[in-house]
Protein backbone atom coordinates (compact mmCIF):
# COMPACT_ATOMS: atom_id res chain seq x y z
CA UNK A 1 0.00 0.00 0.00
CA UNK A 2 1.55 3.13 -0.56
CA UNK A 3 -1.61 5.97 -0.15
CA UNK A 4 0.03 6.79 2.66
CA UNK A 5 3.20 8.35 0.97
CA UNK A 6 1.22 11.77 -0.02
CA UNK A 7 -0.09 11.78 3.83
CA UNK A 8 3.59 11.11 5.64
CA UNK A 9 5.95 11.17 3.37
CA UNK A 10 8.84 8.59 4.62
CA UNK A 11 11.55 11.80 4.68
CA UNK A 12 9.62 14.06 6.66
CA UNK A 13 10.61 16.43 9.29
CA UNK A 14 9.71 16.97 12.73
CA UNK A 15 7.55 20.33 11.66
CA UNK A 16 5.36 18.01 9.32
CA UNK A 17 1.62 18.07 9.23
CA UNK A 18 -0.12 15.52 8.15
CA UNK A 19 -3.22 15.83 5.75
CA UNK A 20 -6.77 15.62 8.41
CA UNK A 21 -8.00 12.97 5.57
CA UNK A 22 -6.60 9.51 6.85
CA UNK A 23 -5.29 7.44 4.24
CA UNK A 24 -8.10 5.27 3.32
CA UNK A 25 -5.76 1.71 3.80
CA UNK A 26 -5.68 2.96 7.37
CA UNK A 27 -9.36 4.29 7.51
CA UNK A 28 -10.28 0.79 6.34
CA UNK A 29 -7.67 -1.11 8.73
CA UNK A 30 -9.07 0.82 11.43
CA UNK A 31 -13.28 0.15 10.88
CA UNK A 32 -12.05 -3.56 10.06
CA UNK A 33 -10.47 -3.72 13.46
CA UNK A 34 -12.83 -1.99 15.57
CA UNK A 35 -15.52 -3.79 13.94
CA UNK A 36 -13.77 -7.55 14.02
CA UNK A 37 -13.45 -6.33 17.94
CA UNK A 38 -16.95 -5.49 18.64
CA UNK A 39 -18.28 -8.69 17.12
CA UNK A 40 -16.13 -10.61 19.40
CA UNK A 41 -17.83 -8.84 22.80
CA UNK A 42 -21.11 -10.58 22.32
CA UNK A 43 -19.79 -13.56 21.75
CA UNK A 44 -18.03 -14.21 24.58
CA UNK A 45 -14.57 -12.67 23.71
CA UNK A 46 -15.01 -9.14 25.34
CA UNK A 47 -12.75 -9.59 28.30
CA UNK A 48 -9.58 -10.40 26.03
CA UNK A 49 -7.21 -8.25 24.63
CA UNK A 50 -7.27 -6.44 21.38
CA UNK A 51 -4.75 -3.57 20.01
CA UNK A 52 -3.53 -2.30 17.23
CA UNK A 53 -0.77 -0.20 17.27
CA UNK A 54 -0.39 2.71 14.56
CA UNK A 55 3.45 3.63 14.73
CA UNK A 56 3.98 5.72 11.60
CA UNK A 57 6.72 8.41 12.06
CA UNK A 58 9.84 7.67 14.89
CA UNK A 59 9.50 11.76 15.43
CA UNK A 60 7.31 12.53 18.45
CA UNK A 61 5.77 15.58 17.12
CA UNK A 62 4.44 13.62 14.16
CA UNK A 63 3.24 10.67 15.82
CA UNK A 64 1.48 13.09 18.53
CA UNK A 65 -0.56 14.86 15.60
CA UNK A 66 -1.19 11.21 13.98
CA UNK A 67 -2.66 9.76 17.59
CA UNK A 68 -5.38 13.12 17.47
CA UNK A 69 -6.47 12.29 14.02
CA UNK A 70 -6.81 8.25 14.99
CA UNK A 71 -8.78 9.41 18.17
CA UNK A 72 -11.02 11.54 15.88
CA UNK A 73 -11.43 9.11 13.32
CA UNK A 74 -12.14 6.31 16.10
CA UNK A 75 -14.98 9.16 17.91
CA UNK A 76 -16.89 9.35 14.19
CA UNK A 77 -16.85 5.69 14.00
CA UNK A 78 -18.28 5.55 16.83
CA UNK A 79 -20.60 8.22 16.23
CA UNK A 80 -21.59 6.49 12.77
CA UNK A 81 -22.89 3.19 14.49
CA UNK A 82 -25.02 4.87 16.60
CA UNK A 83 -27.47 3.92 13.76
CA UNK A 84 -26.41 0.99 12.85
CA UNK A 85 -28.40 1.55 9.74
CA UNK A 86 -27.12 4.82 8.38
CA UNK A 87 -25.65 4.84 4.97
CA UNK A 88 -22.30 5.03 6.41
CA UNK A 89 -22.34 2.42 9.22
CA UNK A 90 -23.72 -0.25 6.15
CA UNK A 91 -20.90 0.83 3.84
CA UNK A 92 -18.30 0.04 6.87
CA UNK A 93 -20.07 -3.18 7.33
CA UNK A 94 -20.01 -4.36 3.60
CA UNK A 95 -16.14 -3.36 3.21
CA UNK A 96 -15.71 -5.35 6.78
CA UNK A 97 -17.91 -8.02 4.78
CA UNK A 98 -16.06 -7.85 1.36
CA UNK A 99 -12.39 -8.07 3.29
CA UNK A 100 -13.12 -10.55 5.15
CA UNK A 101 -15.88 -12.77 3.38
CA UNK A 102 -17.48 -13.06 6.84
CA UNK A 103 -21.14 -11.92 6.91
CA UNK A 104 -21.86 -9.18 9.24
CA UNK A 105 -24.98 -9.67 11.34
CA UNK A 106 -26.65 -7.22 13.69
CA UNK A 107 -27.07 -8.16 16.24
CA UNK A 108 -24.19 -10.74 16.49
CA UNK A 109 -24.99 -14.61 16.90
CA UNK A 110 -24.79 -15.12 20.45
CA UNK A 111 -25.87 -11.44 21.29
CA UNK A 112 -28.38 -10.94 24.28
CA UNK A 113 -28.53 -6.85 25.18
CA UNK A 114 -26.24 -5.75 22.06
CA UNK A 115 -26.36 -2.15 20.07
CA UNK A 116 -23.46 -1.50 17.46
CA UNK A 117 -22.93 1.89 18.93
CA UNK A 118 -22.21 0.45 22.62
CA UNK A 119 -19.96 -2.32 21.39
CA UNK A 120 -17.82 0.02 18.62
CA UNK A 121 -17.57 2.41 22.01
CA UNK A 122 -16.63 0.13 24.35
CA UNK A 123 -14.34 -1.32 21.50
CA UNK A 124 -12.90 1.57 20.86
CA UNK A 125 -12.35 3.45 24.47
CA UNK A 126 -8.79 3.73 22.77
CA UNK A 127 -5.02 3.95 24.14
CA UNK A 128 -4.38 6.05 21.12
CA UNK A 129 -0.92 6.53 21.92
Amino acid sequence: MFDELPWLPSRHRSDHVPSRELPESLSSAMDAFILACSVRRPRGHGGAHNSMLVSVSRLVAVQTQVRELLAERVEAIVERFRNPGSPEARRIMARFEHGTRCPVTWPPQGARSWSPASAVAATAEPNVT
